[in-house]
């Protein structure tokens, strides 16, 4: 059962990133016109307030969560504490706004870093909280698994009947709107090394193309 319809209000939260502008992108093709953005200037996704009159006011019908403070592994390693409060800060406003103000689904974009440096490839979702992340992402990972716990948790915690939600893990991004300065890039950048895996909705640790990942969203199934 398909439960995105042309006309439902959609939220794509950070839809001026390298994910985000993907999921656009694929809306449009796709001709979802009912379509809300903000931008970083009218919406702080890390103001709490602002966040809940922005969801009392829109009532959207279905939230896309691709907002987060992104960079690769130089960036993560030398600031920690960013990558982890305005990370949290951004999921919980937003994850809490949508369920308080009857959102029908969620779609919360994860990451492969969440599971542990050393698990099983093909990774498994068993594997999660089973051993140690990578060091220099831990800040990122822990963030974002708390996102899917947030998600799995409110159901629990709301006494009304239980709103659906859905995670998705993907693996590294690669594509239009990459950020590739030296700082935030997860790459060593060299036309000759840069290499784009289509992979669709794998959880191998390797690149994935943002064109591929946004393939699932215009048909999310219960």
């Amino acid at each position: 059962m398909q439960i995105m319809d042309k006309s439902d209000k959609i939220f794509v939260a950070g839809h001026r990133g390298m994910v985000g502008s993907a999921v656009m992108r694929r809306l449009k093709t796709e001709a979802f016109s009912n379509v809300v953005t903000r931008e970083r200037a009218q919406l702080d996704l890390t103001n709490e307030s602002a966040v809940a009159k922005f969801f009392e006011q829109e009532r959207p019908h279905i939230v896309l969560v691709a907002a987060a403070k992104v960079g690769g592994i130089k960036a993560n390693n030398d600031y920690p504490v960013e990558f982890l409060v305005e990370n949290l800060r951004i999921q919980n406003n937003v994850i809490r706004s949508a369920y308080e103000n009857g959102v029908r689904k969620l779609l919360f974009f994860g990451s492969s870093c969440i599971y542990p440096k050393f698990a099983p490839q093909p990774i498994l979702e068993s594997t999660l909280l089973s051993g140690p992340l990578e060091p220099t992402n831990e800040a990122y990972a822990i963030a974002k698994i708390a996102g899917i716990k947030l998600c799995q948790a409110w159901p629990r915690y709301c006494a009304r009947r239980t709103k659906p939600k859905r995670e998705t893990i993907a693996s590294w991004w690669c594509g239009e709107r990459e950020n590739r300065a030296a700082n935030f890039c997860m790459w060593t950048i060299s036309p000759l090394h840069v290499f784009c895996f289509w992979r669709n909705m794998t959880r191998q640790r390797s690149s994935t193309s943002v064109v591929a990942k946004t393939s699932p969203l215009v048909s999310l199934r219960n």
